[in-house]
Parts: structure tokens; sequence; C-alpha cells
């Protein structure tokens, strides 16, 4: 999501900023395998390592991430949303994706449910796509979504934290 990062930008991105050496081993480690490739402008992913990531996601139900500005429901500054394919019956009610989101470190997380070309979000909107009609069409023309997928929205000061919240809440067993 971050295009070409140096190490000192992703030792922020990551909360790491005392553990240069630990930040320095694991981009040695992904630059041996072949996912990245390390330059004096920064890192960037390799077309092996976006593979390999978009495989690793794919195993537990993760078709796309990707920056969304929900700022019409007011939920923070910064809003990752996370595409959970199919698995829709696992987000009843939210409040267990909320928890992982903060204990990881966000503001928290908002389940979206898509079903029948409607959105909703359990417990507060039946139908999210009638009250915000033009949030409801940005969502649909930025995401390849199914019926039956859910968005895990986490939003947070930051967009790493918003990443890190979404992603805790959409492992949510």
């Amino acid at each position: 999501m971050e295009g070409r990062v140096g190490r000192y930008r992703l030792k922020g991105l990551l909360d790491l900023y005392e553990h240069e050496g630990l930040v320095r081993l694991m981009l040695s480690e992904l630059a041996e395998k072949g996912y990245i490739k390390a330059e004096k402008t920064g890192c960037s992913m390799t077309p092996a390592g976006e593979r390999y990531l978009a495989s690793v996601l794919s195993k537990v139900g993760i078709g796309d991430i990707r920056r969304i500005d929900l700022s019409e429901l007011q939920l923070g500054p910064a809003c990752v949303a996370v595409q959970i394919c199919d698995r829709q019956e696992r987000f009843s009610d939210g409040i267990e994706q909320r928890d992982s989101a903060v204990r990881a470190g966000a503001r928290g997380a908002t389940v979206l449910l898509f079903k029948d070309n409607v959105f909703s979000v359990p417990r507060v909107y039946h139908n999210l796509s009638a009250e915000y009609p033009g949030l409801a069409r940005e969502i649909l023309d930025s995401f390849r979504l199914k019926d039956g997928d859910a968005l895990i929205v986490g939003f947070a000061d930051s967009t790493s934290k918003a990443l890190e919240g979404a992603l805790a809440a959409a492992l949510e067993q």
C-alpha cells in the first residue's frame, strides 16, 4: 500500500523505532527469498512477493485490502478495509472484531456485510446503501464484492494502525 519504503519509514510504520536490527533482518530475509527488492531509494515488493502475499491472504479468506474514505460515517482519520470473501456468517454483530482491532492498536473496526447488492452494518444499519448511496457506490467501485462478502474496516490515527486493526479483526475467529 505504501509503495517504495525506506528502512527508517518502515520502522515507524511497524512501530519498531527501537529495533533497527530487527527491521534489517526482516528486510534481508525477504530480499533473500525474492519477495522484495532493496535499493538506495527504499524497498519495494517484487512480483513474486505480491504473489506470495496474495496466496497467504487468500488462504485466510482475504480478497483485497484498500484504504477507504469513510469520513461520512465519522469513523476516523485513517480507514483501511479488508475484504473477506464469502464468509460473512462469521461476523454476526461485529463486537469481537471491534475488540480485536482495539487490542491491535486501532481506534476500532466496523463490519460491512454485502448481500443482495445491499450493505448492512450489524446492529447499526439494516441498509447502509439506502442511507449513504454515494458511499455504497464508492465502495462497490473500489472492491469486486460478491454476495456473502464482508468488509472489515479498521480505523485509527494512522494508516498502519488502521491496517493492523482491520487485519486483526478480519482474523478474529
